[in-house]
């Protein structure tokens, strides 16, 4: 045993020994290409160096000439606009050299001193020089270099570098001297090109030579350098006395643009280009110098501490690889843990998951993919992804789904797949292709989500939208019909009041006057399923409520249908319109008899007992709110209803009956009511066994209400402004008003109710407005009349069932509604509690057909 750890270790320290020599020879290795590499790229820098360098250099020497040049056009034009300008122009006209020498001097002598120009001359139109400031007594010669003639030919500023007379390389400014807009002369300025220079290589590291091929005369340019065989150096005029042997062969050989060179012991690289006058011609080169020493001892440093680490990190990487090869085990254990945390991930994640190889066959799936399609994941593997496909999705759907993937690596949309069960259920799902290195498909990941819930609350909020649209268009409709009822029962009423004596008439006129109010009923309904109706809610004890409702059903029931009723004897009080809320049960009745005329044993059940909302049944009704709800459920055995149908049942005007039987509210009204009530409406039907709806509806608990009156109360010759846009209803109320024994003073709109409040401000008591009219609404003309009386007191009247939170919002308790159609009973009613009463109830409302049972035929009155 002792012979095999021996073995071991000795076969462990010949592995280690071959790891550490192959580390450092390849490290050596590395070292020697390190090193060329860092030398080439030192030579590559110091060169980029050089020509960073000369770049700057041209950018800063043509900067700095087109900086000098404006300063020295605006300094002309600074002087032609000032108060010597005048003075000026007319010495240039006359030539006199004596005067314009004497205005000229302080400006020049300033720019001299301050700003270190070299001269400034004058010229006439001919160029001829009238005066030279600096050379005063030297005039007459025509001025031929180029920025002349340029400003001359171009009548502009003109600016560049040239020789003037004496040799000097000047950087000159020429501008026309204008005088009240005519050209008469003239003007230049300059500057030495050495000033320029000089303050170009104060600030940088380099030296600057300037070298011109003419040669030019010693007394004119004393400090310049001329080396042998070459031009002139004119800057710098004494740096290079030294080194001129060393740069003269250089200097000759202008070919060679970029050359390195040894001067005084020091590396320097030398650079040059053209220098150009302002003409274009080459006059000369300008040379960058630029010594060498600080940045190849940079390099140098640089190479040396380079390599320095390359030995340590070498060490450095010896020891560390006894420690990493210790550790790789510990790693690959790592590596596995985290592996096995991935697959639980996936295997627990809410989506479903599958896994395939390259050929579609199933190699993996997760456990949400068991819980949404019921397959094991035994039964799964080895099969093909077909096993949930539904049949509802084509050939040609499936073909363009696989082009995506197998072109574009993935796909994603919405598919009917099916479960284990049979039954279909909505997906979205996520194919994504995996490739190998080589870019061949070797796996494919399929990511599914069951989005059966999500897809009912879609529909949900459509049909909801739909219904939302229907009842805006019904209530509109509704308003319409209710202003037309007014008028027609408005008009019989008055008739009936005049033919008296005419008891067969009359008898016929009560018969229409009948027909219209049924009209009425019916556009109740509609406003009931447009959720526009008014309702009046009081506490209604729903088992007492049912019995009574039964009983009154039970006389229009043939004796072979059995109505049963299953309370749950516990008293459950909810707040309701009781006339809607019996409506309602009448046509859950109705529409169950007719649903079980082909039936040989007809039976209807009513129950009622207290449901408690749970989390489904807020998702399918997530409008409702509340815990406690009373469940009123009514089925029947009759025929049922289609999947097809189901949808529509609520829907206004929609019926499967024949032509004639029946208008298709009825279910209509039932749901608006409902809806009006805070409740929820649910139905169940299938084809050949009956039909269950269930109606939920918030339990709540209130004192009983006080029932209304309809007696006629006459008035008391009081005066009341009508203001209505319809002339057939504003004649009519008008006409009613006066036999209730009103005064009445009309207007067609509201600006005209507003002027005859202004005519009759203390006379009038009361006012009756229309609240939806063109131009200025009833609330706005209802603004208008406060500012003018604020305790006149206003009724509003409408066709709409009810107002919206707005208008109500803008009401105060004073303000009554008057929905139309109305009774005589009502409308009297209402106007002795605006005229008389001391305590109005907050928007009282009155609706004339509510209580047509309780009063005369002759009680009804629209208005």
């Amino acid at each position: 045993m002792q012979r095999w750890f021996d073995m071991r270790d000795t076969l462990n320290h010949s592995i280690l020994s071959k790891v550490l020599t192959a580390t450092v020879t390849g490290f050596l290795l590395l070292m020697l290409a390190a090193q060329y590499s860092l030398q080439h790229q030192q030579y590559q820098a110091l060169k980029n160096h050089v020509n960073h360098n000369f770049i700057m250099l041209q950018k800063e020497l043509d900067s700095a000439i087109h900086n000098q040049s404006q300063w020295l056009e605006t300094s002309l034009l600074l002087l032609q606009h000032s108060k010597s300008a005048d003075a000026i122009s007319s010495a240039i006209q006359q030539n006199d050299r004596a005067q314009l020498r004497l205005l000229a001097t302080p400006f020049y002598e300033e720019l001299k001193l301050h700003d270190h120009i070299s001269h400034m001359y004058f010229m006439d139109l001919q160029r001829h020089a009238l005066l030279r400031m600096h050379q005063p007594d030297f005039f007459g010669d025509t001025i031929d270099r180029t920025t002349v003639v340029r400003a001359s030919q171009n009548n502009k500023g003109s600016a560049g570098v040239e020789f003037g007379p004496l040799g000097t390389l000047t950087l000159r400014v020429v501008i026309p001297w204008l005088y009240h807009g005519t050209r008469i002369g003239y003007v230049e300025l300059g500057i030495t090109l050495n000033q320029l220079l000089n303050t170009i290589q104060k600030g940088d590291d380099f030296s600057i030579i300037l070298t011109m091929k003419q040669s030019l005369p010693s007394d004119t340019h004393s400090p310049a350098t001329q080396p042998a065989d070459h031009a002139t150096i004119i800057f710098p005029a004494r740096n290079h006395q030294a080194s001129l042997h060393h740069i003269t062969p250089l200097l000759n050989n202008p070919d060679d643009f970029s050359v390195a060179s040894e001067i005084d012991r020091s590396g320097y690289w030398l650079k040059q280009q053209p220098f150009l006058d302002a003409s274009g011609h080459e006059i000369g080169h300008l040379f960058l110098l630029d010594n060498l020493n600080a940045e190849s001892s940079g390099w140098s440093n640089t190479l040396y501490i380079t390599l320095a680490l390359l030995v340590a990190i070498t060490g450095t990487i010896v020891l560390l690889l006894y420690i990493i090869i210790t550790r790789t085990e510990k790693e690959r254990a790592s590596a596995e843990e985290r592996l096995k945390l991935a697959s639980d991930a996936i295997a627990s994640t809410a989506d479903g998951i599958l896994i395939t190889d390259q050929h579609g066959t199933i190699i993996d799936v997760n456990s949400a993919f068991e819980k949404v399609t019921g397959y094991q994941k035994s039964e799964a593997i080895g099969r093909s992804p077909n096993i949930l496909a539904s049949g509802e999705q084509n050939h040609a759907f499936y073909q363009q789904m696989w082009h995506s993937i197998n072109s574009m690596g993935q796909w994603q949309g919405r598919i009917i797949n099916r479960r284990k069960n049979g039954e279909q259920y909505p997906e979205f799902l996520s194919i994504t292709a995996i490739r190998d290195q080589q870019g061949a498909i070797k796996n494919y990941i399929g990511v599914f989500t069951d989005i059966t819930e999500q897809e009912l609350m879609e529909q949900q909020f459509h049909q909801a939208q739909r219904m939302e649209s229907l009842g805006t268009l019904v209530g509109g409709i509704a308003h319409e019909f209710n202003n037309i009822l007014a008028g027609i029962t408005g008009n019989l009423y008055l008739v009936k009041g005049e033919i008296q004596e005419h008891p067969a008439s009359i008898k016929k006129l009560e018969t229409a006057e009948k027909l219209a109010f049924n009209a009425a009923e019916m556009i109740k309904h509609m406003l009931a399923f447009a959720e526009k109706g008014h309702i009046h809610q009081e506490p209604i004890e729903v088992e007492t409520f049912i019995r009574q409702a039964i009983d009154l059903h039970l006389l229009g029931i043939t004796e072979n249908v059995r109505l049963n009723y299953l309370s749950s004897h516990t008293p459950i009080v909810v707040n309701a319109d009781r006339e809607k809320f019996q409506q309602v049960l009448m046509n859950l009745i109705s529409n169950s008899l007719e649903a079980l005329k082909q039936q040989p044993h007809p039976e209807i059940t009513i129950s009622s007992s207290v449901f408690t909302a749970d989390k489904a049944f807020h998702r399918r009704h997530p409008d409702i709110h509340g815990e406690e709800f009373l469940c009123l459920s009514l089925s029947d055995n009759g025929c049922g209803i289609s999947q097809e149908h189901i949808k529509s049942i609520f829907e206004p005007f929609f019926t499967t009956r024949e032509v004639g039987d029946g208008a298709g509210l009825g279910l209509s009204m039932v749901f608006g009511t409902v809806k009006r009530h805070g409740g929820a409406i649910e139905v169940e039907s299938t084809v050949g066994e009956g039909t269950i709806f269930r109606i939920y509806c918030p339990i709540y608990q209130a004192d009983e209400c006080p029932s209304s009156q309809s007696t006629v109360k006459q008035g008391y010759n009081e005066t009341i402004l009508l203001i209505e846009d319809d002339r057939m209803i504003l004649e009519t109320t008008r006409k009613v008003l006066t036999r209730l024994n009103y005064r009445v003073i009309t207007a067609l709109d509201g600006r005209q109710g507003v002027t005859c409040l202004q005519q009759h401000r203390d006379s009038i008591d009361l006012v009756i407005v229309d609240m939806i009219m063109p131009d200025m609404d009833g609330l706005e003309t209802a603004t208008m009349l406060r500012q003018i009386r604020p305790d006149i007191k206003i009724i509003f009247a409408t066709g709409y069932g009810t107002i919206n939170n707005s208008q109500e919002n803008n009401m105060d308790d004073s303000m009554l509604i008057l929905y139309k159609p109305y009774s005589i009973s009502r409308l009297s009613l209402m106007l002795h509690k605006a005229l008389h009463a001391e305590e109005l109830h907050p928007v009282l409302t009155m609706s004339g057909h509510t209580d047509s049972a309780h009063g005369a035929p002759d009680s009804r009155n629209p208005g």
